[in-house]
């Protein structure tokens, strides 16, 4: 059972269940444009740059499929992204510390 979590240019990105381990995932559902020689270039390097990436303050792919006319990454879910967090989960000002922390958090990452 999958639930939309959003949507934008380049597909929609589901959440539901890993069927191994029981933990939530983010499924994102990428329609690929009728390619001549396959996967577009631009697919196959997000797809190659985010399977490459291990980084404690980076989403962590678990995996990735190619279906005929679509890609599918699984990655790890996570409740809110920064924009949700600051501005619809807290709804008050961030004080300086906290500040300082997400900006040493997005430069690391």
């Amino acid at each position: 059972d999958k639930q939309l979590l959003g949507q934008g240019t380049y597909g929609k990105v589901y959440k539901a269940k890993d069927n191994l381990d029981g933990q939530d995932v983010a499924i994102k559902i990428m329609k690929l444009e009728q390619e001549e020689n396959g996967i577009s270039q631009s697919n196959l390097r997000e797809v190659s740059i985010m399977k490459s990436i291990d980084h404690p303050n980076l989403l962590r792919i678990k995996d990735v499929f190619f279906e005929r006319n679509m890609i599918l990454i699984i990655s790890e879910f996570i409740k809110y992204d920064v924009y949700n967090y600051m501005y619809c989960k807290l709804r008050k000002p961030l004080n300086e510390q906290l500040i300082c922390s997400y900006a040493f958090q997005l430069l690391c990452g």
